[in-house]
């Protein structure tokens, strides 16, 4: 028999748990050819949960790209199955979303944000800097405006009704002449529980970091600041940066004071 005529008999396997370690490996080792029945095999129904645990893994482990509507909709259904949805998910795109279900809408399914979310304020001009950012999050703000002398401004749209300011400048660094697009938001007033939660919050940003500044009364402020080289940056880099931004800081502005500032 050859390899693809193995292939059924593997997928029926997934099920026992005796002869599902075997299966395992064999389709794994199969790499691309496996994957469509490994699909085909997910969608079947009454399948045992173990079994469609690992169809969800070697999807992921094999980069199937076909998989991820799937698991889209098994990460916003199935709660035993979601960590590993959201794991496979993040394997095929290399994007760090987790089990945030509306980041993955975004990324994945744009047309069915921008069915749903009220038109955006979008004006400015039609310079390289401002095409780049409108490309990037459009679907993602409920404004987006270039402000003089040269900067953007974004209105976003987070979790719960909630939203975030950012600012994003486009600076050259006279020590190195590097291009760097810098992203700015604010988290409201600082407050004696602000740098314990800094220590903590940083350890898991993913773009740029937490701090304190002095607003121009003098008064300090939360901030979290990122600074990412003009040529690392694309439409997708920026969109994820944005979006976790946008998201990192309004939860730490909740978790300071209750309360959102926008």
């Amino acid at each position: 028999m050859n390899e693809m005529g193995q292939i059924p008999q593997l997928l029926s396997q997934l099920s026992d748990f005796k002869t599902r370690p075997r299966a395992r490996r064999e389709l794994e080792k199969m790499g691309s050819a496996a994957a469509e029945p490994l699909l085909r095999f997910l969608g079947q129904p009454g399948l045992g949960e173990n079994a469609r645990w690992v169809a969800i893994d070697l999807l992921g482990q094999l980069r199937c790209t076909a998989a991820a509507p799937a698991l889209l909709d098994i990460l916003r259904n199935e709660v035993n199955l979601r960590n590993k949805a959201g794991q496979a998910l993040q394997a095929i795109t290399g994007l760090e979303l987790g089990e945030d279900v509306d980041a993955w809408v975004a990324v994945l399914r744009p047309a069915e944000v921008r069915a749903t979310a009220p038109a955006a304020v979008i004006s400015g001009p039609d310079n390289a800097e401002f095409r780049l950012v409108r490309e990037a999050v459009a679907d993602l703000v409920l404004e987006l405006t270039w402000e003089e002398p040269g900067y953007v401004y974004l209105r976003c749209r987070t979790e719960d009704g909630r939203g975030q300011q950012l600012v994003i400048t486009f600076e050259t660094d006279p020590r190195t002449a590097e291009r760097n697009a810098c992203i700015y938001t604010e988290c409201g007033p600082a407050t004696p529980a602000a740098d314990g939660m800094i220590t903590r919050r940083n350890v898991t940003v993913r773009y740029g970091e937490f701090g304190i500044e002095k607003d121009a009364d003098g008064k300090s402020k939360v901030v979290l600041r990122a600074r990412i080289p003009m040529k690392r940056v694309n439409p997708e880099l920026l969109r994820d940066a944005v979006g976790r931004m946008a998201q990192e800081a309004d939860s730490f502005e909740y978790e300071l004071h209750q309360t959102d500032r926008l």
